[in-house]
């Protein structure tokens, strides 16, 4: 395990048992490897929130003494960023609730210009009407801190939705990425930048509205030049400290439809340094990786909305909004949230009381526990109970060990049992150096994480089963198979960037009546996936054994055959 994600979850953990506010936000965009960790924490803080409240006769650890500011009786903390607060509050002018947003740093001569224009974002923000748009209802100064109103949303937002739900459906991520898109049409249009574009700033109401909230937390450096807010989504030139721009915020767009497929990220990384290195290096994993299910023309889009070269990019809002069109999904506003969630039951007030007492020790160890269950992935050895490459002989199936012979026009699959949901990575080398992606890869009816079961890979296209195909003699052929229980990004970025087994590419005439995948053993060499001096399997090795320093654990099959002409 991580020792150090375990002491940042630990303190995490600490704060929830305490009552103390955690910023969720940006706990998951500073370590995206504990996501279901700290999903965990937070339904274990609702509960715990739950029951301090109820059995404290109060209405909880969030609430603050009432007090005001400006024209805005202050009535409750409901969320709080590195930059800000975020109150619910009542306009005594209005009669009505609002949002309440507070910057933390009171207004000095040190940050006298930042404030003031802070003050001037919002006032301009005031001014924009749009319905994707979060309506501010005004800006002011007030006892030293700057501040802007706005309505008040009554849903979700959707870092919370896919966290309870899974990642969404291809025609709802793409007609809500289309509602975000004419929301940054509006804001550019009146000569701003958000800055901040993601899945925790993007909000579904009760009527299915989605809305674009949030303006501008992410869009300073700190003294140090560090990027702050939620580096995961930013554009890698806002990494190395350029200013927030419209097509940065578009960069950003792009990057939040990748969540909402996969509910994963293009690159990851712990912080901004190991991001710039993953952009630097090996570049956003493709779409096609963590879903290989999805339609050809989308996974381009989407490739290019995230690609690391600004040149290929969309520019403009519009662009991308017209491009998303073009892919064919209808343009309807998605689902209720009501349709999403579930409010849950109130707890029971006498099961409150009997149980207040030993809450603050219940808490920490159910905290505990849920992190290291999140953190520690299935033990090697319980992922597969099963998996054996197999070669499909005219006298029936035969199980293939090291040293087996194989020869062109074989026909090879994998058979695995999974115990639990399992992530497999399957690669080819030859003799030559010729390296191929086996698995998984783009137009496969099923991808990673494949479901508890027996499987026999690379699976279906269309509901006809395919086998890897033989198409050459190679000498010597190494496959390599790793099977892990959550996504390995500096595995699949690798493999991204080799050439993936396909029907098209060119083989010796034998004639076949059944569907194959022609990826194995001595194929003819697309250009630019020849060998740098080979062993690239052996690398990839290397690169497990760092894995596995990291407290990450997998399990992995090397299998050598020798491929000729007959067997």
């Amino acid at each position: 395990m991580n020792t150090d994600h375990d002491s940042d979850l630990l303190k995490i953990a600490e704060k929830v048992s305490d009552a103390e506010p955690v910023d969720w936000d940006d706990a998951s965009c500073s370590h995206p490897a504990l996501e279901p960790a700290l999903a965990g924490l937070q339904r274990v803080e609702a509960v715990a929130d739950a029951f301090r409240a109820a059995s404290a006769g109060d209405p909880g650890p969030n609430r603050r003494e009432l007090r005001t500011w400006a024209r805005l009786d202050v009535l409750e903390l409901i969320g709080e960023g590195s930059f800000g607060e975020v109150y619910r509050a009542r306009d005594r002018l209005l009669d009505r609730e609002v949002a309440l947003k507070l910057r933390k740093r009171p207004v000095s001569k040190d940050n006298e210009n930042d404030s003031r224009r802070a003050l001037d974002e919002g006032r301009r923000l005031a001014r924009v009407r749009h319905p994707n748009v979060l309506t501010v209802h005004g800006a002011d100064v007030d006892q030293g801190r700057v501040g802007l109103w706005t309505e008040l949303i009554d849903g979700a937002n959707l870092r919370d939705i896919i966290g309870t739900n899974g990642a969404l459906e291809p025609d709802e991520a793409v007609s809500t990425t289309i509602a975000v898109c004419r929301a940054l049409r509006a804001v550019h249009g009146a000569d701003l930048v958000h800055g901040d574009v993601k899945s925790s700033n993007i909000f579904r109401d009760i009527d299915g509205r989605i809305v674009l909230g949030d303006f501008g937390s992410a869009s300073e450096l700190d003294a140090t030049g560090t990027v702050s807010g939620s580096p995961v989504t930013l554009a890698p030139e806002r990494l190395r400290g350029a200013a927030a721009e419209p097509p940065s915020d578009v960069y950003s767009v792009g990057v939040l439809l990748y969540f909402m497929l996969s509910g994963r990220y293009p690159v990851e990384g712990v912080d901004v340094q190991s991001l710039l290195e993953q952009h630097e290096t090996a570049g956003p994993i493709p779409l096609s990786i963590p879903r290989p299910d999805l339609p050809q023309n989308l996974v381009d889009l989407v490739d290019r909305a995230v690609a690391r070269d600004p040149a290929r990019r969309f520019t403009t809002a519009g662009e991308l909004e017209h491009a998303l069109a073009e892919v064919g999904v209808a343009d309807e506003q998605p689902t209720s949230v009501q349709e999403k969630t579930k409010t849950p039951e109130p707890p029971n007030p006498r099961s409150i009381r009997i149980w207040s007492g030993v809450l603050a020790i219940a808490v920490l160890a159910i905290v505990v526990f849920l992190g290291r269950a999140a953190l520690s992935p299935t033990a090697p050895e319980l992922l597969l109970t099963d998996a054996t490459l197999m070669l499909d002989a005219p006298g029936g199936p035969v199980a293939l060990e090291n040293g087996s012979a194989i020869a062109p026009g074989d026909h090879l699959y994998l058979e695995i049992e999974a115990a639990a949901p399992v992530h497999i990575y399957v690669a080819n080398e030859d003799e030559a150096g010729a390296v191929f992606t086996l698995f998984p890869i783009p137009g496969l009816d099923l991808g990673n994480p494949l479901p508890t079961g027996r499987h026999r890979l690379p699976g279906t296209i269309g509901g006809a089963a395919n086998d890897w195909r033989v198409t050459s003699a190679g000498g010597v052929e190494t496959f390599l198979v790793i099977a892990a229980s959550a996504p390995i990004p500096e595995i699949e970025q690798h493999i991204s960037a080799w050439a993936a087994a396909s029907a098209d590419r060119a083989a010796s005439a034998i004639s076949t009546d059944r569907p194959t995948l022609r990826g194995v053993g001595g194929l003819s060499v697309t250009p630019g996936t020849a060998g740098d001096g080979g062993n690239r399997l052996d690398k990839l090795q290397e690169q497990l054994s760092l894995i596995e320093e990291d407290g990450r654990t997998f399990w992995s099959r090397r299998i050598v055959l020798n491929s000729s002409q007959s067997r």
